[in-house]
Order: C-alpha cells, then sequence, then structure tokens
C-alpha cells in the first residue's frame, strides 16, 4: 500500500497490514487546490473462460496480442454439440408440420373419398335390405331354412353398421381437429422450438471472444487440452484506460469528489498524462474501533482512484506514477 505525506523528499520502506509501500515525502510548497501524491499504474484484468467443458480446438491468439472487442479467442470442439442441435432442429420441423396438418383438418380429396366409400355402402346395405326381405317372405312359406334367412339378415345389419361407421367419420374430417388436439400440437412445437433456441445458446459458449479492447497478457493453455467450466483460458487487460490508486490523507480530502480532475506522470514519459477520479473509497484504510488523537486521526489515508486518459498505451503495470489532483475550492 502507498500513503502520501507532503513533506520532504525521503522514500522510506513502510511494513503495513496490506504489504510494503512508500511514504513519498515532500517540504516543496504544495497549494491546497492541487496534491501531488504517489501510487503505482495498474490495468483492469478480465479472466476469460469457457462456461462448459471441452477440449481446446484452436486458439486465434498469443501472449502479448492487442485484440478489439468481439475478436474470437479460442473455441473447443463441438462435433456433438452440432449434432444435438441438428438432430433438435429436426424434431423441431417434425412438430411444425404435425401442427400445419391438424390446424388445416381433411384435404378435399380425403372427403371426396370417404363420401363415395359411404355412397357405396348404401348401394350394398339397400341390396341386403331387399334380399332379407326376400328371404323372409320365402321362410314364411318353408321355402327356404331359418339358417339361410338369419345369413341374410346378419349380412344387412353389418352393412348398416359400417355405413353408419363411415358417416360418423366423414363428420369429424369436415369438423376438423377438436381444439385440444390442436392445443397439444401447438405446445409441442413450441417444446420442439425452444430445445433448438437452447441448444444455439450452448453452441455459442464453446466460443470465447473478447469482451472488449485490451491486450493478451496470460494465456496458460494450449490446443489439445481438456479443459472445465471457469478454467482459466486467457486473461484480457484494458491497456487503454489504466488507474492508479493514491492514498489521501483524510483531513485532504475536501473538495475531492468523483470527476475530479487529475494529471499523472511517470518516469519514463516527457509528458504528463490527464486522468479523472473515477472511485472513492467509503472508509479510510486501517480505520479503528476507538477513537485516537488529533495526531493520530492525520495519519488515516482515502483510497482514492484515478482513470488515466492513455488511449496510446503508454503506461506499463507496476511503474510507480505521480497523481496531482485538482482539489475544488472548498
Amino acid at each position: 500500500m502507498i500513503k502520501n505525506v507532503l513533506q520532504r523528499v525521503v522514500p522510506l520502506l513502510v511494513l503495513g497490514g496490506a504489504g510494503a509501500g512508500l511514504w513519498w515525502m515532500s517540504r516543496e510548497p504544495v497549494s491546497e487546490a492541487r496534491a501531488r501524491l504517489q501510487g503505482v499504474a495498474e490495468m483492469d484484468e478480465t479472466v476469460l473462460s469457457f462456461e462448459v467443458a471441452g477440449r481446446i480446438a484452436g486458439i486465434a491468439v498469443k501472449k502479448g496480442d492487442r485484440v478489439k472487442a468481439g475478436q474470437k479467442i479460442a473455441w473447443l470442439d463441438d462435433t456433438l454439440a452440432r449434432d444435438t442441435a441438428g438432430a433438435r432442429t429436426e424434431e423441431a420441423r417434425a412438430a411444425e408440420q404435425q401442427l400445419r396438418l391438424v390446424s388445416l383438418g381433411a384435404r378435399p380429396a380425403e372427403v371426396r373419398a370417404l363420401a363415395a366409400r359411404i355412397q357405396s355402402a348404401r348401394t350394398s346395405e339397400a341390396l341386403l335390405e331387399k334380399n332379407t326381405k326376400r328371404q323372409r317372405a320365402l321362410l314364411e312359406g318353408n321355402a327356404v331354412p331359418a339358417a339361410s334367412f338369419d345369413e341374410v339378415q346378419a349380412q344387412w345389419e353389418r352393412s348398416v353398421a359400417e355405413r353408419k361407421a363411415l358417416e360418423f367419420n366423414l363428420r369429424n374430417l369436415q369438423d376438423g381437429a377438436r381444439a385440444p388436439e390442436i392445443a397439444v400440437a401447438r405446445a409441442r412445437a413450441a417444446a420442439a422450438n425452444k430445445a433448438v433456441e437452447l441448444e444455439a445458446t450452448r453452441l455459442a459458449k464453446y466460443e470465447i471472444t473478447a469482451p472488449g479492447d485490451g491486450e493478451i497478457v496470460e494465456l496458460p493453455v494450449e490446443v489439445g487440452e481438456v479443459v472445465g467450466p471457469g478454467a482459466q483460458i486467457a486473461t484480457l487487460a484494458v491497456t487503454r484506460a489504466p488507474y492508479v490508486d493514491v492514498f489521501v490523507p483524510q483531513a485532504r480530502m475536501g473538495g475531492i469528489h468523483l470527476g475530479t480532475k487529475a494529471t499523472v506522470r511517470i518516469d519514463a514519459l516527457d509528458v504528463s498524462l490527464p486522468g479523472q477520479v473515477s472511485e472513492i473509497g467509503r472508509r479510510t484504510e486501517f480505520t479503528p474501533r476507538y477513537l485516537f488523537s488529533e495526531a493520530e486521526r492525520s495519519t488515516f489515508v482515502v483510497r482514492v482512484r484515478v482513470t488515466v486518459a492513455d488511449p496510446d498505451e503508454k503506461l506499463v503495470v507496476g511503474v510507480p506514477a505521480f497523481v496531482e489532483l485538482e482539489r475544488a475550492a472548498r
């Protein structure tokens, strides 16, 4: 941790709870409006990983490469996932066709064919009815045995039943599918289409793309490795928006707020870089639970983050940086 006290220029190594740091002291006169503080240049880093397990099929970058937002970083072997997605697509297509058939009802040709069968059944029924009446007359004259009459009558009754069944089927064809049947077909089609969407979403997880512009600073894997969900594949650093954390004595926090302008310098650059306060800690560092004297209270500091505008990517992570905050009037 780096603390800043505005007195004499004496670098002094300090060991504290968060690790070693430097007190930057200067006896140079410092105005209340501008406070010169010391910190270390840092960059936001994002660890990139897959959400699914698999074998790495390809890596499109190497360590040190600069990438753009949306650029492909790495991908897994998705052969099995693509086959599964294809099967789900075929199932959805079949469900949609079934819904269409149920909704359309019978085709006119089917209705006409069934009507013709009914007409044929009526003709046969009429003939069998005449034969039955003739056999009854012969039976009453003892010209034929009773068994012969029973057989003809049974044929006629069977013909009547077949004709009625055909007429019932014709009415069903003309009425179309019932509402519950259409609802079931529609639900099956919707479920099949949802399965296709889920497979497409899952398939997209077999590829990693850059969430923003930056530089690949770590790439610990190689093609052919089998990785699990969440395993580190690459680390992306946002090189165009570095930041410096400085520690402002709590007594000098007046006039510093989000958006306060700042100037940042490092030893390797002849020019300064503009910046602004992007984060202010809500508590002092190492704040004790007890009340202290005025002298002890003056040592408390507040962490202030200054985001640096560095479009040319001049800053290097870890180098000392000197920040001047343009404190507003109280």
